[in-house]
């Protein structure tokens, strides 16, 4: 199974991990960690994750009845640079601070 992947300019998170970062939120925070090339994201109610980084929110879209979830990076691949060639993408999940890191 592709847990973590670049679809399309979307990044597509499988039902298990994206209910345990996001639960039954619609909409995600994200900052962009330049040094380290590495996107974090959380969901909109981590009030700490929106006081330690300068956060923006992104739409959090349902993309299939098997609970997947698909964040429209677009914008973040081009003001970064970033490639947007379709991938798997490494992560590594913060569980207890519910924080997903995902590698670029």
């Amino acid at each position: 199974m592709n847990i973590v992947r670049l679809s399309r300019s979307h990044i597509c998170i499988a039902e298990p991990l994206a209910t345990a970062v996001f639960k039954n939120q619609s909409q995600a925070l994200w900052v962009y960690d330049v040094s380290k090339k590495r996107l974090l994201i959380s969901g909109v109610n981590n009030r700490w994750f929106s006081k330690i980084h300068r956060a923006q929110l992104l739409l959090l879209k349902s993309k299939n009845t098997f609970g997947e979830k698909a964040l429209s990076v677009r914008h973040i691949l081009i003001d970064y640079g970033l490639k947007d060639d379709d991938r798997h993408l490494a992560y590594e999940l913060k569980k207890k601070a519910r924080i997903l890191k995902i590698m670029f």
